[in-house]
């Protein structure tokens, strides 16, 4: 296997399905990549025999940009952390075990946290969403420069005009819709560093007429 970082090898060898008693020029490569990409973790897969008898599996692993506090049911109180990539797709539950991913609580710590999602949101392994909260807070992530990507700890979507940014340092910005991204984040930039200490809140759903708040005493 190269390339696997969360991907077991037990998993991967289990879904190749490749006969025991197969030779290596009898393999079905074809039909151990589609089996292989069933999965959505798999990005691109290359089938590789090296002879006399190695079969390599080249895989590149979608990498999750946010881990999505999704409520189980509607009459539980259990919260799954789905994690998703950043078009949208459905990886999986981050502590699921049918994940069949290595995901530690380290790696969940560096993915972006997307909470107050609609009630309604019922994740699909290899689905992609269609909730606009969820869409809403994807493109504006995708929107960000490397710098103010790096501030956001986590996002509150309840839908595409009521997302809001809490950032690294408590800082709470209502945010809006992923529209006129780069004047809204020039907005909040100038603010943080204007007034790195006092600030409380930024409200920049209006590009060119942001408001804030400062702390009091």
């Amino acid at each position: 296997m190269e390339g696997a970082e969360r991907l077991t090898n037990e998993y991967l060898q289990r879904a190749a399905a490749v006969p025991v008693d197969s030779t290596l020029l009898r393999v079905d490569t074809n039909g151990v990549t589609q089996r292989l990409q069933e999965n959505p973790w798999i990005a691109t897969i290359d089938v590789k025999r090296e002879f006399p008898s190695t079969l390599v599996l080249v895989i590149t692993e979608r990498e999750p940009v946010a881990a999505v506090a999704v409520q189980a049911d509607i009459t539980s109180e259990t919260v799954e952390q789905w994690l998703i990539s950043d078009n949208g797709l459905w990886l999986g539950v981050a502590e699921g075990p049918e994940s069949n991913v290595l995901i530690t609580e380290e790696d969940l710590n560096e993915y972006k946290r997307f909470t107050d999602v609609d009630h309604t949101v019922k994740p699909v392994v290899g689905e992609v969403t269609e909730d606009e909260g969820i869409l809403n807070a994807l493109a504006i992530l995708k929107g960000f420069s490397p710098q103010m990507n790096s501030l956001v700890s986590s996002i509150s979507a309840p839908d595409r005009n009521k997302t809001t940014l809490s950032l690294t340092n408590n800082v709470i910005v209502t945010f809006g819709a992923a529209e006129d991204i780069e004047a809204k984040e020039k907005a909040i930039i100038t603010l943080l560093n204007d007034h790195p200490e006092t600030l409380i809140s930024i409200n920049v759903r209006v590009a060119d007429r942001p408001t804030y708040k400062f702390y009091e005493g």
